[in-house]
């Protein structure tokens, strides 16, 4: 199938209209001809955006003239459209000389071009949705590629259209002062700033996830990246923040039989290879009324980033999605990238850089777990950074990036004694765009799969002091 290329030009239903402002692009245009710096302005609009073939050759020579750095004028466009043989399909001399006389300023000609643009985007919406509902209607077209493109043609339209102006200091500060105090309000109460994780000393270091940031969790296999997502997952919810955890390994059933392990306090080995005991079975089916009311959200059978990042905008509209985890990835494909040929490591970094872009748009934390290249760490070396798999773009795209480092596992794989490490882990920050790198200290419960908080182990409410096992 071929891709979707919209074409607002299209023909749309018969005896329908497509959105345009005629009045608006006249404006503009005469703004323009009229001379001065009018056509400096609006430096985000294109010939594209209008509707009318004409007025779209028309400022075509008015943006080869800004682009060239030469003044504009009448006469001067003019001149460029007889150069390329446009001047009678643009109107005509006394066309061009009626368009100035209809405007005395440029006062409005951004908000003019605003709606210009708007009815740009209207025109190719009907014509995307057109096009997907032909070939919807192709019994050769593949559907779930088909989505994907229609997924891919609408952000590509909006990400294309919708620009910030230049912005004064002044203006941008009022807003950051706004929010600041409102910062300094939660620091008074000694609040997390961001998304908790549920690791007091992570959360102290980090100040917790913030809205706009992708976090990436890295860890070789077996060092419990999965189990930190849900234990982080848990610690969310139960603070009534909505949580969307995307899981490319396991269901939605197996996550739930970890959920209640963590809950419950339940042997999750003996949960899942013999099932519960009656008294376990009880407690879990009382525990469902608790359950029913947490916020979260499960997706376990999607794989590519454009489907996921059409359920995660959905979500966030429909659900008022605060945070979502990814589990993981490496596991997440771009078939878009991968059917041009291109490198796994080309497909891996179109999937960091849609998960960033997606952040900053949404104004919410992901978190997205990731592999690491086991040959990095078989020695019992911390992870390093370069020791992600198969993209430096990750590094590139994360605003921090978290390594799980737990000496037990390595001990384990050596038949070592490892009494003095049992259940320490290490949660490097190793990169962290708005603070300062470090490491934060927990303890993880082989039998529950959960992480607490180092001085916590036994979920006492009182802080136990203990020496790290260094």
């Amino acid at each position: 199938m071929r891709a979707l290329k919209p074409n607002p030009q299209e023909s749309l239903e018969l005896g329908k209209i497509p959105p345009q402002s005629v009045e608006a692009e006249e404006m503009v245009l005469g703004a323009c001809l009229l001379g001065g710096h009018a056509a400096d302005e609006i430096p985000f609009l294109k010939p594209l955006h209008f509707y009318k073939e004409g007025h779209q050759k028309i400022f075509s020579a008015i943006c080869h003239l800004r682009n060239s750095h030469e003044p504009v004028d009448m006469v001067l466009v003019m001149n460029v459209l007889r150069k390329k043989e446009e001047l009678e399909i643009s109107g005509g001399p006394y066309y061009l000389a009626q368009l100035t006389n209809r405007i005395s300023s440029s006062a409005n000609i951004v908000e003019h071009a605003r709606l210009i643009i708007e009815k740009y985007v209207a025109r190719s919406v009907i014509t995307i949705s057109s096009i997907a509902l032909r070939d919807a209607y192709d019994d050769s077209t593949d559907i779930f590629e088909l989505a994907s493109q229609v997924v891919t043609d609408m952000d590509n339209l909006t990400s294309s259209t919708i620009q910030k102006g230049i912005r004064k200091a002044e203006d941008a500060n009022k807003e950051t002062i706004k929010e600041l105090k409102e910062l300094s309000r939660v620091i008074d109460r000694k609040e997390i700033l961001g998304i908790p994780s549920g690791i007091m000393d992570l959360d102290e270091k980090t100040g917790g996830f913030m809205p706009g940031k992708l976090i990436v969790l890295g860890a070789r296999t077996s060092m419990g990246k999965t189990a930190l997502a849900l234990t982080m997952a848990r610690y969310a919810v139960k603070k009534n923040i909505p949580t969307l955890l995307f899981s490319l390994e396991m269901n939605d059933f197996d996550l739930m039989k970890r959920f209640n392990a963590m809950d419950l306090g339940i042997n999750l080995s003996k949960f899942v290879s013999r099932g519960p005991d009656a008294q376990e079975l009880e407690s879990v089916i009382r525990h469902d009324k608790e359950i029913a009311k947490l916020p979260l959200y499960f997706v376990d059978s999607i794989s590519d980033i454009d489907s996921i990042q059409s359920i995660i905008k959905s979500a966030v509209h429909k659900h008022g999605i605060k945070y979502v985890i990814i589990d993981y990835l490496q596991l997440v494909k771009a078939p878009t990238v991968a059917k041009k040929g291109a490198l796994r490591e080309a497909e891996v970094a179109h999937v960091s850089r849609t998960l960033k872009l997606l952040t900053m748009s949404l104004k919410i934390p992901i978190l997205s777990l990731a592999q690491l290249r086991r040959e990095g760490t078989t020695q019992g070396a911390k992870p390093r950074l370069s020791d992600l798999r198969e993209s430096g773009a990750i590094e590139m795209d994360a605003d921090m990036v978290l390594f799980i480092y737990r000496a037990e596992v390595y001990a384990d794989e050596k038949k070592e004694d490892h009494t003095d490490k049992e259940g320490f882990t290490e949660l490097m920050i190793a990169k962290h765009r708005n603070g300062p790198c470090s490491s934060a200290y927990a303890y993880f419960d082989r039998k529950t799969t959960k992480f607490t908080d180092w001085n916590r182990k036994t979920e006492n409410v009182q802080k136990q002091e203990e020496p790290l096992p260094f």
